[in-house]
């Protein structure tokens, strides 16, 4: 899938855009591992005025990582 890297201070950002692709699979860098500590994605998903994304998670965990 075409990604566009984001701004400079962001370790991992992307802008995926419709017009390009529009079916494909995003992932985080490190998958199926685990993030390394402070390490933060984004993921931006540009379409046509008018159009519909459909998402679908295949995979998805979410970790709390607070003071222990």
């Amino acid at each position: 899938m075409p990604n566009v890297p984001g701004g400079k201070s962001e370790t991992c950002s992307f802008i995926i855009y419709s017009t390009s692709k529009k079916m494909g699979e995003v992932m985080t860098p490190t998958y199926p591992g685990t993030y390394p500590k402070n390490m933060e994605c984004s993921y931006k998903f540009i379409g046509e005025q008018g159009q519909r994304m459909r998402l679908e998670f295949r995979d998805f965990d979410l970790f709390y990582g607070g003071a222990q």
